[in-house]
């Protein structure tokens, strides 16, 4: 039996997540709205995998998933409304476990799960868009870039949501997983990486 923890901070799509896996005969579902709650315990971790929302209220699922790594041997999956392509650079920096969406079929979420227990990662072809061989290049995809162009010029999360017609949540999400990718812990620390890498050039 794999034991799953589903973390999501909107009751209604747990719920909803939850009836939707739990017909499986092999996979056992257990919910949390809280993702200190799951820090909290995870040194009694219990659960085979995390399928955690990127986006979790006050927190983030990247950092929970991090979290989760480093004290734990459970698999992580993201669970994103958002364009799952935002999230695979995550599955090469990171190592992350797999990247669904929640407009995945039912299908193709359990089979998502029950990859990740024997080690293997179910993924979009597209995914190919985004492997690269060199570990010396950082490789970003063009929101990413724009994003970046747009720090450049000053422009505020704001503004930035203005133009991707996004939330302001949104962009900050954004912004934690490219700190992620590049290694940086502030804007400035960004604009100096973009300089000494020639991101945009």
């Amino acid at each position: 039996m794999i034991k799953v923890l589903i973390v999501d901070d909107h009751p209604i799509v747990l719920e909803g997540s939850k009836r939707l896996m739990e017909s499986a005969d092999d996979i056992h579902i257990d919910t949390e709205l809280q993702a200190t709650n799951v820090v909290h315990q995870l040194a009694e971790n219990d659960y085979d995998v995390y399928l955690l929302d990127v986006n979790l209220g006050e927190s983030d699922g990247i950092t929970l998933a991090q979290q989760i790594k480093e004290h734990t041997k459970a698999r992580v999956i993201l669970y994103t409304g958002d364009d799952p392509t935002n999230y695979y650079s995550l599955i090469v920096e990171k190592r992350v476990d797999g990247v669904v969406s929640k407009m995945a079929t039912r299908f193709q979420v359990i089979q998502t799960i029950r990859a990740a227990m024997q080690g293997l990662m179910l993924i979009p072809t597209d995914f190919l868009d985004y492997i690269h061989f060199s570990r010396d290049d950082i490789e970003l995809t063009a929101k990413e870039k724009m994003l970046l162009s747009w720090l450049q010029e000053g422009l505020t999360n704001k503004e930035m949501a203005v133009k991707l017609h996004t939330s302001v949540r949104t962009i900050e999400r954004y912004w934690s997983q490219l700190f992620q990718v590049l290694g940086a812990t502030s804007r400035e620390a960004v604009l100096d990486i973009i300089k000494e890498q020639r991101l945009l050039e």
